[in-house]
């Protein structure tokens, strides 16, 4: 169907008929655009007045009344107001809790914290104050569940050391809190590792071989650090093999019965661990050799560049058993190795730093040729260092030496 607008009268009545339909949109625009005005100025009465069904800035009212003004029952007004045109706004549930608060009605105060979560359970602010809030009322089982949505939606390293605070209890912790992710329960394992607490840290590491999830090896390597710290060799070394079970590539870096772990630089470098670590010293430069090795496709080589130093910076711990002996061998090749003492491959109790024994010196120039020496552990050595040295180190070095198949063998 077609109206017809020829007529004069027509075109006026369609006129005013567009006009009266398009006022009512104007008017609000403008006032929304005017309230909008105003809230960025910092006139929140005028925005209010212009839009009083406007809950955000109920909300923003009542939350300079509170924080700023300290006014809480003026801001609580404007809160209520806020909540009863959008129930949905876990800010608005927030700061009325804090006005609560400051009135000491704790079972408003729990009250409205309890609606900010039902409304928005998994923001970790808000889960963070109500965390907040029943720590500080000593209400610990809910405090410990709301760290967890905290720890499971950001980064759980914070909300899990103010949950440790409250506990120092291990089981309750990986019970209640400690999400069941691989990267919280090695924030908690961090935590315990620093807090020096091993019998938590041992019961964090099982639990998390529980989930049977996959662990990067390279994040869980200061925890096998801290196990040789602690000298807890035979620990370390089972710590080390349940990391291999959880993810296989490790296996390759184990060639037992040979102790020493990745024996010839085959695999990626882990620096840390068993496998071997290094550190940079003035005068020394390690890296891996691809195009000359004794065996496989790699080696180890260090390059002197002339200075003093006694050491070169590479190191491997490895667990061993008290009063036993063992046997040190490898394969060395040297390149216009000068000095007056030549660096040699030494072993040393990692907890006395009392050496063990020693190669022989290197020196010179000579292709691939293999070296092996003996040592005995005392009835308290658990852990050796297996290093390159020069003594006296005041002496100075230049060239090549390279490592390859180091192996370490009970007798």
């Amino acid at each position: 169907m077609q109206i017809s607008l020829n007529s004069p009268f027509r075109k006026l009545v369609f006129s005013v008929g567009g006009l009266l339909l398009v006022t009512p949109y104007v008017f609000v625009a403008t006032q929304t655009y005017r309230a909008h005005y105003f809230s960025e100025h910092g006139n929140l009465a005028s925005a209010m007045r212009l839009r009083p069904d406007n809950a955000e800035y109920r909300r923003q009212s009542g939350e300079i009344q509170v924080r700023i003004d300290l006014d809480p029952r003026r801001g609580l007004q404007d809160l209520r107001a806020s909540t009863a045109l959008n129930p949905f706004s876990a800010r608005s549930w927030l700061t009325m809790a804090a006005a609560y608060q400051v009135n000491g009605d704790m079972a408003k105060q729990a009250e409205a914290i309890e609606r900010a979560v039902s409304v928005d359970p998994t923001t970790p602010d808000v889960a963070w104050e109500a965390a907040a809030f029943y720590g500080a009322r000593g209400d610990v089982d809910k405090a410990l569940r709301y760290f967890r949505v905290v720890s499971q939606y950001d980064d759980p390293s914070a909300p899990l050391e103010a949950a440790w605070k409250l506990t120092h209890n291990a089981d309750k912790m990986l019970q209640v809190c400690v999400p069941d992710s691989v990267s919280a329960h090695l924030a908690f394992l961090q935590l315990m590792v620093t807090s020096n607490e091993e019998a938590a840290a041992q019961k964090t590491w099982e639990h998390m071989l529980r989930l049977r999830q996959d662990i990067d090896p390279k994040l869980a390597l200061p925890y096998i650090h801290y196990l040789l710290e602690r000298q807890a060799g035979d620990r370390a070394r089972v710590v080390w093999g349940q990391l291999a079970e959880v993810h296989p590539s490790l296996t390759r870096y184990d060639a037992s019965p040979n102790l020493i772990v990745n024996p010839g630089f085959e695999e990626e470098l882990l620096n840390g661990g068993l496998d071997w670590q290094f550190t940079p010293i003035a005068g020394t430069m390690l890296a891996i050799d691809t195009s000359t090795f004794h065996s496989g496709a790699r080696a180890l080589v260090i390059n002197y560049d002339g200075a003093t130093n006694d050491d070169a910076g590479v190191v491997q711990y490895v667990p061993v058993d008290p009063n036993a002996h063992y046997e040190v061998a490898a394969y060395t090749r040297a390149e216009q190795l000068t000095s007056a003492n030549g660096p040699y491959i030494g072993v040393s109790d990692a907890s006395t730093r009392q050496d063990l024994a020693r190669s022989e010196e290197f020196i010179g120039a000579y292709p691939w040729k293999p070296t092996s020496f003996e040592f005995q552990t005392s009835d308290s050595t658990h852990i050796v260092k297996i290093t390159i040295r020069r003594q006296p180190p005041g002496t100075r070095i230049r060239g090549k030496l390279w490592l390859d198949d180091l192996s370490m063998l009970k007798k």
